[in-house]
C-alpha cells in the first residue's frame, strides 16, 4: 500500500520498515514526518487476552505477552490464574542499563537474562540486512509461538484432568488435601511456563548469534555438518545502487570478478 515503510529510499537496499525519530533533531527538514507502523521500534510491550468463560479459573484466563518491537519478538502465554510470579526474564530490563539477573556476569550469558534485551539485540541486529534476516526470525517466531500455544493447551487438559477426577470422587481424600493436589496442579503450570518463557529467550539470544554468523560483512556463510562454512557474496539490488552513485564511482580495471565464494577470493587493495 501508499504506507508500506518497506519501500522508497528511505527503507535503504534491504527494505526495513523501521524509521528512528527525526522531528527536531538535526537534519529535520522541518515539514513531513515518517509513517508510523503499528510494530514501532519503542513498543514496551504487547498483549493478546484469552479468557474462557467454561474452563476452571486458573487456566481460564491466558495473556500472550511480548516485549519490545511486537514484529522481532515472541508471544509467550501466560496464564494468570495459575501463576503467582512472572518468569525472571520479563521482570528485568531498561533501555537505559544492560541489565542481567544472573550473578554470572556481563561476559557470560544464562538463561535468565533479561527478555527485553534479548528482543532488542534482535532488533537491531535486523537493520544490518533486514530483508534477509526478517525471514530468520519468522521462522523462530513461528516455531516458538507454535509451541507456546502446544503447551498452553496441554496445560488445560491437565488440570482438567486432575480437578475433574477430584470433582467426581475418584480420590477419597478430604478437603485439605483436595486443596492441596489443586495448588500443585497450578504450580506445576507455573513452573512449566517459566521454563517454556525461560526456553523462549535462551532460543533468541541464540538466534542472534546465528544471525551475525550468518549475515556479518554482507554476506550469508552458511555452516557445514563439518565444522567448516561457505560464504558468498550477497551484494545490494540493482534498483537501490541505481539511486547511488555506485555507477559513478572509480573506474574499473578488468572485468568483473564472478560471484565465487569469498573464502576462495584474493582481496586486492
Amino acid at each position: 500500500t501508499e504506507f508500506d515503510t518497506s519501500k522508497g529510499v528511505a527503507a535503504g537496499p534491504f527494505n526495513t520498515p523501521d524509521r528512528y525519530a527525526t522531528i527536531g533533531l538535526p537534519g529535520d527538514t522541518g515539514k513531513g514526518s515518517w509513517e508510523r507502523t503499528i510494530a514501532i521500534y519503542r513498543t514496551t510491550f504487547t498483549w493478546v487476552v484469552q479468557a474462557h468463560e467454561s474452563l476452571p479459573q486458573a487456566v481460564a484466563g491466558t495473556i500472550f505477552f511480548r516485549l519490545y518491537d511486537a514484529s522481532k519478538t515472541v508471544f509467550v502465554p501466560l496464564m494468570v490464574g495459575a501463576m503467582e510470579t512472572i518468569p525472571a526474564p520479563y521482570n528485568i530490563g531498561s533501555p537505559g542499563k544492560y541489565t542481567y539477573s544472573s550473578s554470572r556476569g556481563r561476559t557470560a550469558r544464562s538463561r535468565d537474562e533479561s527478555a527485553y534485551w534479548a528482543f532488542r539485540y534482535i532488533q537491531n541486529v535486523a537493520q544490518i540486512k533486514y530483508s534477509y534476516m526478517i525471514e530468520d526470525i519468522r521462522a523462530a517466531q513461528k516455531l516458538l509461538e507454535k509451541k507456546g500455544i502446544d503447551l498452553q493447551k496441554h496445560l488445560i487438559e491437565y488440570y482438567i484432568t486432575v480437578t475433574s477426577m477430584i470433582e467426581n470422587g475418584d480420590f477419597d481424600i478430604d478437603n485439605e488435601t483436595i486443596r492441596m493436589n489443586e495448588y500443585r496442579a497450578r504450580k506445576r503450570i507455573e513452573e512449566e511456563l517459566h521454563m517454556h518463557a525461560n526456553f523462549v529467550v535462551e532460543s533468541m539470544w541464540e538466534l542472534f548469534d546465528r544471525l551475525m554468523l550468518k549475515y556479518a560483512d554482507g554476506g550469508i556463510t552458511l555452516s557445514n555438518p563439518n565444522g567448516s562454512a561457505n560464504s558468498t557474496d550477497a551484494g545490494y539490488p540493482k534498483s537501490w545502487l541505481e539511486k547511488t552513485e555506485f555507477s559513478q564511482g572509480p573506474e574499473r580495471r578488468g572485468p568483473p570478478a564472478p560471484p565465487d565464494n569469498r573464502n576462495n577470493q584474493t582481496k586486492q587493495t
